[in-house]
């Protein structure tokens, strides 16, 4: 499912650093969506309409999307993972401004009502994913990818038969804004 990593974390996950040590020989790529075009490509009413949105990130989103994992945490199941932040955040290294919702984490959006949220969420992720916006990695042994969290998601196409093995670091950012 696509997601940007702990989203639902008052300071989410600023990098994620991906390194491939054994990969299928058919299968088992990621893709990434840049969220700076995601946004930009949207009309501008529609950019001053989420200008001013905030959505709640909910680990237990995770959940309804399909993770599983044998080491979850209680509190993560409990709320203590759970946050607002803002629909369009400003990087705050490149000044940039791009969406920042993803479908792995993202809620809702605070002040609109279920069905609204719900059709707003739904149309951006979909917005999102457009051919144009995405880069596709196909793993070699030995790959290390290095992402930008604050302005991408990611999807991990589960096409595989064979081993995928992967080791992962994540480097936690500031608070968005």
């Amino acid at each position: 499912y696509w997601h940007s990593d702990v989203s639902f974390r008052p300071r989410p996950a600023m990098a994620s650093l991906l390194y491939a040590i054994e990969v299928p020989s058919v299968g088992g790529d990621t893709l990434f969506a840049n969220m700076y075009m995601a946004y930009e490509h949207l009309s501008p009413t529609m950019q001053e309409f989420l200008g001013g949105l905030r959505a709640q990130h909910d680990f237990d989103v995770n959940t309804k999307v399909g993770f599983s994992h044998e080491t979850i945490e209680q509190e993560d199941l409990d709320g203590a993972n759970r946050c607002d932040h803002p629909v369009v955040r400003t990087h705050p290294d490149s000044g940039r401004k791009c969406l920042y919702v993803n479908p792995g984490n993202t809620a809702c959006i605070e002040g609109l009502n279920a069905q609204e949220s719900r059709v707003i969420l739904d149309f951006l992720y979909e917005h999102s994913v457009q051919a144009e916006f995405i880069y596709r990695h196909r793993w070699r042994a030995g790959d290390l990818v290095i992402w930008d969290n604050r302005c991408t998601m990611h999807y991990a196409i589960v096409d595989y038969e064979e081993d995928r093995y992967l080791c992962r670091t994540t480097v936690i950012g500031e608070r968005p804004v």
